[in-house]
């Protein structure tokens, strides 16, 4: 429970971020309210307790001559300008009035997850209504009260993850029992035990996993699991096997070229690449960090050519502040005895 004002900064990197997150909006910054000054001063909510408040947002217009007094001095001028303006009555007031909002029963536009429905409630929560209408949620409810888990086909992705204690203990107590032919069931108990740093038991699970249906999940999984055995060799040769048995999910791919780049498995990821579909190659995500590997292997040349023009390669699925573009071109150039300044398509340094 706080609140948060973000700001790209005001330099070109910070500019073409928000250019890049947007079409034609123009500089901005990002608002979130709560109830603690900050976000790093969040408010612990007691058990079987309920807040309610009402948020409200709109532009301030302040003495220039406050501009040069004390953040504490402002901040006391916007409180007596809100107060004079009856700002906060009116919301006190419009908090009154809607408080039985909260235990009206409204009509469902879009039901969410599922997973509200699947958890133990207490009595502060007795009035909500938790939808339980996907597939999903549905096979695990039937699992929390038979302890059968559903057996999804190896090729269908894994549809979601319960990280609850008593689900945990159900799959212990039945991957040797009712579902002990189940891969699926071995795959998630694997998945949790690689969380809890159970490794040798998350191993074993994921292995009698992978002997019951050869599934890329579990492959995926041990790849995540040798990696934090601080083991590239193994987590390459895992997550190799994995994207073979989906050379078309891009999804995939991107996790496994995140993987292997993580555990700077430069052949392992040259390989993958090369082997991959022509559209798959296209994919600039995949191709930049083709070109990662490339440079690390010694081939800058080759690795410049994927990205020696910035305006025909368009970077896409990137993190806030991203600085791999900027850090691969500053590499090479720099390899290839011809350092030269980021371009403004690949910089994203927002806090440079």
């Amino acid at each position: 429970m706080s609140r948060k004002l973000f700001c790209w900064g005001n330099q070109p990197a910070s500019d073409h971020w928000q250019e890049f997150l947007t079409q034609k909006a123009g500089r901005y910054v990002e608002i979130q309210a709560g109830l603690a000054k900050t976000q790093y001063g969040c408010l612990p909510m007691p058990p079987h307790s309920e807040w309610e408040w009402v948020e409200q947002y709109g532009p301030v217009q302040l003495d220039p001559a406050l501009l040069k007094e004390t953040h504490r001095r402002r901040y006391e001028a916007i409180e007596d300008q809100l107060a004079a303006e009856g700002v906060v009555e009116t919301m006190e007031r419009l908090l009154e009035d809607t408080a039985s909002m909260a235990r009206r029963k409204v009509r469902l536009v879009r039901p969410g997850s599922a997973a509200g429905a699947l958890a133990q409630r207490g009595e502060a929560s007795a009035h909500l209504e938790f939808c339980c209408e996907d597939q999903s949620g549905k096979d695990w409810a039937a699992f929390l009260e038979s302890g059968v888990l559903h057996c999804p086909d190896p090729d269908q992705r894994p549809d979601c993850f319960l990280a609850d204690e008593a689900s945990l203990r159900q799959l212990r107590a039945t991957v040797e029992g009712c579902n002990r032919g189940n891969w699926y069931a071995h795959y998630q108990l694997g998945v949790r035990l690689v969380q809890n740093g159970e490794y040798d038991a998350a191993e074993k699970q994921l292995l009698a996993s992978l002997e019951l249906a050869e599934n890329p999940w579990a492959y995926h999984a041990l790849a995540c699991l040798e990696y934090r055995r601080d083991n590239a060799a193994r987590c390459a040769a895992c997550i190799e096997k994995g994207a073979a048995l989906r050379r078309e999910d891009l999804s995939y791919q991107k996790s496994a070229f995140k993987l292997l780049s993580t555990a700077e498995a430069w052949p392992a990821m040259l390989r993958l690449y090369e082997s991959l579909p022509e559209g798959l190659r296209a994919n600039s995500y995949l191709t930049i960090h083709y070109a990662i590997a490339l440079h690390r292997t010694g081939r800058s040349e080759e690795a410049f050519a994927l990205i020696a023009d910035p305006a025909s390669f368009v970077l896409e699925d990137i993190r806030e502040g991203e600085e791999l573009p900027a850090r691969l071109w500053t590499e090479v150039t720099a390899a290839l005895g011809q350092p030269r300044l980021v371009p403004y398509e690949y910089n994203f340094r927002a806090c440079v």
